[in-house]
């Protein structure tokens, strides 16, 4: 069923299929929204439902399947994971953001969401570290 409604052209068959997977616990459910998030001949509103549904989610695999997805640095899909991580506030995703925001080997624009996303909590550290460089 759920091959068939990624075959089908409706857009509201395959957000239901996404819909469907994201409320799933198993594995498999899991690898195929990250394989549909990492792959750019989808939609980029189809993608950006996937990733909107794994920040609503917030569990551990959702959070990696996200890190995972801010690795593709050459897709616009990175820094809509990486917007929908920097809202979550969690030990793991701060953590992600604090190293981030100190690798002055990333882009500006992942730095200073990063900065973006720690500055309300963090502020003296996070002026200190964008001063340095």
């Amino acid at each position: 069923i759920i091959v068939r409604a990624f075959a089908d052209r409706s857009d509201l068959m395959r957000f239901g299929a996404i819909d469907f997977l994201l409320t799933r616990p198993e594995a498999w459910a899991k690898r195929a929204l990250r394989q549909l998030a990492q792959d750019n001949s989808k939609s980029m509103a189809l993608r950006q439902h996937i990733v909107d549904g794994l920040a609503a989610d917030g569990s551990r695999s959702a959070i990696q399947t996200l890190e995972a997805l801010t690795r593709l640095r050459h897709d616009a899909i990175s820094r809509i994971a990486l917007e929908s991580l920097a809202g979550l506030h969690t030990k793991q995703t701060d953590s992600m953001m604090w190293n981030i925001l100190k690798n002055k080997q990333e882009s500006d624009a992942f730095r200073f969401l990063a900065a973006g996303a720690l500055q309300p909590r963090h502020r003296k550290a996070v002026l200190s570290i964008l001063q340095s460089g």
